[in-house]
């Protein structure tokens, strides 16, 4: 009986190769149906429904994985996104807490957890995700960009400019850093 639920596992991994998430999701249910605690299936069902948009049937996936197997940090990781895209800020920076908590250098965990914290206009924690993403992968134009808009935020306008350069330096086309230190350097005279 678990061959056929690995089975079913292996062609919904199949499936999702070849970006036919539904099908993987169908596949993944065959599997759980016959392995309830089947946690790969479970969270691989989840990055399915993720892909199809179905944030909070993916946030339901990643929770049961969760409930067999609580210290995998993709599925906590991936419940984080999820809940980010149905703008559950609050409750996604504790998934990202728990990812962290799991593996303090996990370098996505901590940029999101600071974009999140930013929508909750919590700036000064958001620098501080933000600062441990940059010790993490210093070469982030992402990073030091959204940490530009978190000092702002804080009217750090010369510390933004700072943070600003830095993301252009790593990517010069990012039009959004640029556009973004235009309106720090006017808030600074």
């Amino acid at each position: 009986m678990e061959d056929r639920a690995v089975h079913f596992f292996k062609e919904g991994i199949a499936f999702a190769r070849f970006g036919w998430y539904t099908k993987a999701v169908d596949s993944y249910d065959n599997a759980i149906d016959i392995n309830p605690v089947f946690d790969a299936a479970l969270y691989s069902r989840g990055l399915a429904l993720y892909e199809l948009r179905q944030y909070a049937e993916a946030v339901d996936s990643y929770d049961k994985a969760i409930a067999i197997n609580p210290n995998v940090p993709g599925a906590w990781l991936n419940r984080g996104l999820a809940l980010y895209e149905l703008r559950q800020y609050t409750e996604a920076v504790t998934s990202f807490d728990r990812v962290i908590a799991i593996n303090s250098n996990e370098n996505l965990a901590w940029f999101f957890r600071g974009i999140l914290l930013y929508n909750l206009n919590r700036y000064a924690e958001a620098i501080t995700s933000y600062d441990k993403a940059i010790a993490l992968n210093p070469k982030s134009a992402d990073v030091w960009s959204k940490r530009g808009l978190a000092l702002s935020g804080l009217r750090r306008h010369s510390e933004a400019v700072a943070s600003y350069d830095k993301a252009i330096a790593l990517n010069p086309n990012d039009a959004e850093a640029k556009q973004n230190r235009e309106i720090a350097l006017k808030k600074l005279t």
